[in-house]
């Protein structure tokens, strides 16, 4: 689901939605679109960017009970930092 934070920073008109990565989460945006909130029983999230991002977004979906997946311990938030 594309949504970009600086949409006057686009070459050309941007008619998507504006935020925060995050908020996509955290502003029910995904919930609207699905139609149920999604857990860590049913959801796998792949986060990919800045650090700031996956660091602030793990942080709200391990306080909803999902866990980062690592090497030793598997979990349901994988992450690439990209920047």
């Amino acid at each position: 689901m594309p949504i970009i934070d600086e949409p006057e920073a686009e070459p050309g008109p941007w008619k998507g939605d504006v935020g925060l990565a995050q908020s996509l989460w955290t502003g029910g945006l995904l919930d609207k679109l699905w139609g149920f909130h999604p857990t860590h029983k049913d959801t796998h999230v792949f986060l990919c960017g800045h650090p700031e991002m996956i660091r602030e977004t793990t942080n709200i979906l391990e306080a909803e009970g999902f866990q980062e997946h690592t090497r030793r311990a598997e979990g349901q938030i994988h992450s690439e930092i990209y920047f």
